[in-house]
């Protein structure tokens, strides 16, 4: 079997996606709120000399202060049509608009994804760092594997640090605070795109591009995947990424787990759970031996937490 360049990509050292952000995080969550996006953006950069630094202390910050809004998500409003008689008109209607969603955000103090990534993208400007706003698809359950999405829903954003395109994902971030995780901040493309697929191909920042169709057959990896370097999935020996795996086969995954940390294969109804054997950085489960069908997730369990990485469905 050809392996896929993805997967080449996707087994550069996990150093790679590992910083420490402590103190740079302590002092962001420090700043006291404020509806002043300029004042607190040029406020939290000044600490720092470096555009990352200064990117993941805006980036701490929003997401210790803006809540996720689940009525607002629940219920989405379009937005009105805009008359205008010129472009440069459409451009002021435009930003008039979206400084309305800003200010809105702000006084709530919750928002949805793109009122994540228009606050994050307004304030990196404030500081002159170069930002662009995404948007694509993303899954939310194990049952959309093998679905084609049918419209984008989601929004993140890339963002141009030392003249290098990065990914980001505040919404998805929220939880860095509870879990000691860096949320989706300076993700690399190819492992990004587990979960996130731009409506722009050039947004995957990939040599080689995924089509839609792909990705939607793909495994499905679970918004807590970040926090586990896992860097390979193979079934057999060789490397894999559809959703379906054969039940004669033997599942294996390439990791970096920290002491204490454990992988377990869990069925849909939750009445199996099998470990994985550890070798190494290698975790293997045979499917067939411990009768695990259907939909299967591999769960991380850290003393009482138990957090899904991946789902895939094992056919007969």
């Amino acid at each position: 079997m050809k392996l896929n360049p993805l997967f080449l990509l996707a087994l550069l050292p996990c150093t790679l996606i590992s910083q420490d952000y402590q103190a740079i995080d302590a002092f962001a969550r420090s700043v006291s709120f404020s509806k002043d996006y300029p004042g607190i953006a040029k406020e939290l950069a000044a600490p720092y000399s470096t555009q990352e630094e200064q990117t993941r202390a805006i980036f701490t910050w929003i997401a210790h202060n803006i809540r996720y809004d689940d009525r607002q998500a629940a219920r989405p409003q379009e937005d009105e049509a805009v008359e205008y008689r010129s472009q440069a008109e459409l451009e002021q209607a435009r930003q008039a608009r979206l400084q309305e969603k800003l200010d809105r955000m702000l006084r709530k103090k919750k928002g949805v994804c793109q009122d994540y990534a228009w606050l994050f993208q307004a304030m990196l400007a404030e500081v002159g760092i170069e930002s662009e706003f995404i948007g694509g698809y993303s899954r939310t359950s194990p049952e959309q594997m093998g679905r084609v999405p049918r419209q984008p829903m989601h929004a993140w954003n890339a963002v141009k640090i030392d003249g290098k395109w990065q990914l980001f994902d505040l919404t998805w971030s929220t939880d860095m605070e509870e879990t000691g995780s860096n949320g989706f901040f300076m993700m690399p493309p190819e492992q990004f795109l587990r979960s996130h697929y731009p409506s722009e191909d050039k947004w995957q920042l990939l040599d080689s591009l995924v089509t839609l169709e792909d990705w939607s057959g793909r495994a499905y990896w679970h918004k807590s995947y970040h926090r586990y370097p896992i860097t390979r999935l193979m079934v057999d020996g060789q490397a894999h990424e559809h959703y379906e795996v054969p039940y004669e086969g033997e599942l294996s995954l390439t990791a970096e787990l920290k002491p204490g940390q454990k992988l377990y294969a869990m069925n849909a109804s939750g009445n199996k759970r099998v470990e994985l054997v550890q070798s190494g950085q290698q975790y293997t489960v045979q499917l067939k031996e411990h009768r695990l069908r259907g939909t299967i997730t591999i769960v991380a369990v850290e003393g009482n937490r138990f957090s899904p990485v991946l789902s895939f469905k094992v056919r007969s």
